[in-house]
């Protein structure tokens, strides 16, 4: 099986995730995408952050998806509805792949997403800036 864009069918519901980051830091949790109006996607997050001296951090984070013919439109879900980044995907070898960028003020997210056939998904971010200088990679697999 795979993805088959823009099927809400393929997200909706929990899902495990293990994200590493190049600077020690790694963290685990629990995703989860809920149904919402027309090819829209509610995203929440809920985790741990380990930092490499082995201090544990909560972790939460929430998004909009749209899906529509070309990929996904990411939106913040606060303080206001605003665009983080919209992924065209393309596909090869039953694997949707696609990038797109975020610039947060003089930081700058190059983002890579990539949906696998057996139906999980990975996404890296690198991020350069001032104030960050990280690439992390996540790994999500359907609960």
């Amino acid at each position: 099986m795979r993805f088959n864009f823009p099927d809400k069918s393929d997200f909706i519901g929990a899902w495990d995730y293990q994200r590493e980051f190049d600077n020690g830091c790694r963290g685990t949790g629990t995703a989860l995408f809920k149904n919402n109006v027309g090819n829209r996607l509610f995203y929440s997050e809920n985790g741990k952050l380990i930092l490499p001296n082995g201090q544990i951090l909560n972790s939460s984070v929430q998004y909009e998806f749209l899906l529509n013919s070309r990929g996904i439109d990411i939106f913040f879900t606060t303080p206001k509805e605003a665009l983080f980044q919209s992924i065209n995907f393309e596909l090869k070898d039953g694997t949707y792949t696609g990038q797109a960028s975020h610039q947060c003020s003089k930081d700058v997210y190059s983002s890579q997403y990539t949906f696998f056939q057996d139906k999980s998904f990975e996404t890296i971010h690198n991020v350069k800036g001032p104030k960050k200088n990280y690439i992390s990679k996540t790994l999500f697999r359907k609960i």
